[in-house]
């Protein structure tokens, strides 16, 4: 009991250290954002804190190696963990703040190129073949009922993609994570990354009314990052 007493201790001291990710790091962020009113300059500064306290443990780890301290290697692990953690978690918040506030609505596209689930290989490549995306919407009629993505698919003879259909190449709809008409730019983004698509399916009560691309996330979020677009279309309406 006392060895877990000093343990569960060891471990809430070294969390409370005002270093994001940790929890003490996090409440730093609160205090600042409460301070600032603005959460990226809250979590930059905790961040570089959090990024501080890494390259302390690391230097600690490099001392101890060299000193042949057993507990060398876990904290240069530790800390180059941490200062990994730390960059992309501002990364996170960073891509939060400039997305979220572009609905999915405003973000989506109703064109997009779509295959029949009954087409064999050859045809729907065929169909693809202008084309500068790896994914498309499988859809019967206006049924939609899946994606079918190349990537996924390996390299096939002639005659066997004349012999398989789209609808067993397809993911089908069941298996991706699709988007709904009140989500925001980042839950896309989320979407897109988390399943690898070029596109994700834009649903409002089970039908689907466009896409979301990726390249189109991500153009935007450098748009924004870079040149800050959509304030400046603010200012200019104002």
């Amino acid at each position: 009991m006392y060895y877990l007493f000093q343990l569960n201790l060891i471990l809430a001291l070294f969390n409370l250290i005002p270093g994001y990710p940790l929890d003490g790091g996090r409440a730093l962020r609160a205090i600042l954002n409460a301070y600032y009113k603005n959460l990226r300059k809250a979590t930059n500064i905790a961040v570089k804190g959090g990024k501080l306290f890494a390259i302390i443990l690391m230097l600690l780890g490099i001392l101890g190696l060299i000193t042949g301290t057993l507990n060398g290697l876990w904290f240069l692990f530790l800390g180059g963990f941490l200062y990994y953690i730390a960059g992309a978690s501002y990364e996170q918040v960073v891509i939060k703040e400039t997305i979220s506030p572009f609905p999915v609505k405003q973000i989506l596209s109703k064109k997009y190129l779509s295959l029949n689930p009954e087409w064999d290989l050859a045809q729907a490549l065929k169909r693809a073949y202008h084309s500068d995306l790896n994914c498309f919407i499988v859809k019967d009629k206006q049924k939609y009922l899946g994606i079918l993505d190349l990537k996924r698919i390996d390299k096939t003879p002639l005659e066997v993609q004349k012999k398989m259909k789209v609808n067993q190449l397809m993911v089908p709809k069941t298996a991706i994570q699709s988007l709904d008409i009140t989500n925001n730019g980042y839950q896309a983004f989320k979407s897109v990354i988390s399943q690898n698509l070029d596109l994700i399916p834009v649903l409002s009560k089970d039908k689907i009314v466009g896409v979301v691309y990726k390249k189109t996330l991500m153009h935007l979020l450098v748009m924004e990052l870079k040149y800050n677009i959509s304030a400046n279309l603010k200012d200019k309406r104002n």
